[in-house]
């Protein structure tokens, strides 16, 4: 269910006053394509087999101008209305609907490398290097996916049961595209930030997985699965399609 890996180069395109942009290589990619995010801005999604000419990525600019600066227009719009709401900062407080818990964080600044999580209760107490905060993020992620596995696994044995659809396994991840996915070997990937979500939001997303443990595609035959255990699936595909716009972004 959606929600690309590789090294990165940077470069900037002098042709036509492109915006700055970055090179992607991609393990999964099978052709080059555009992509513009929030977070990273322009990139030049590259498989990670091929070899790319410079003169090449100022053609595939040019010729994608027009949706570049659609594009842009949009991200720009999307970042003042984030700034707004001040999703950039790291939290003092997290609002877990899926969990039923509403989480205190409090930041200690010391001299020690790195950060220490330590969880008291609904309270969060971050020390070390707390002003680092790509490292007060890694910390909360990896806390995130403990709590993320410790209330979905018993949640997702409920709803294959109730089903009668069965899985092999149960893992963690913290994907940007996607909230889930199934595996031809039955394992279903769970999206940490799903914690965020409404609990009947996160039982239908495990209930998707599920159906693709029977159909690996968005058959027909997928669908009317799904409608036979959730007959308003629509309307729950259509709140997830939105539920990335409110994600914090430090998550």
């Amino acid at each position: 269910m959606k929600k690309s890996s590789g090294s990165n180069k940077r470069g900037k395109s002098k042709q036509d006053e492109l915006p700055e942009y970055r090179i992607k290589i991609s393990k999964k990619a099978k052709y080059i394509s555009l992509k513009f995010s929030l977070l990273d801005g322009l990139e030049v999604i590259v498989p990670q087999n091929k070899r790319l000419p410079r003169k090449s990525i100022q053609n595939i600019l040019t010729e994608g101008r027009t949706w570049i600066e659609f594009t842009r227009k949009r991200i720009n719009r999307q970042r003042s209305e984030l700034k707004k709401r001040d999703l950039y900062t790291l939290p003092r407080k997290m609002q877990l609907l899926a969990a039923g818990r509403t989480i205190t964080v409090q930041y200690r600044f010391t001299k020690d490398r790195g950060v220490q999580l330590e969880e008291a209760g609904d309270v969060l107490k971050l020390t070390g290097a707390v002003r680092d905060a790509a490292a007060c993020r890694l910390a909360f992620r990896r806390w995130m996916s403990a709590l993320a596995y410790a209330t979905f696994a018993p949640i997702l044995e409920d709803v294959s049961q109730r089903t009668g659809l069965s899985y092999k396994r149960l893992v963690m991840r913290g994907q940007k595209t996607r909230w889930a996915s199934c595996s031809s070997m039955g394992t279903i990937s769970l999206n940490f930030k799903l914690l965020f979500l409404r609990p009947e939001t996160v039982r239908y997303v495990m209930l998707h997985e599920l159906c693709h443990t029977v159909h690996m595609n968005h058959s027909r035959d997928f669908w009317e699965l799904v409608s036979r255990f959730q007959p308003d699936y629509v309307a729950m595909e259509q709140e997830l399609h939105i539920a990335s716009r409110h994600m914090p972004l430090w998550v």
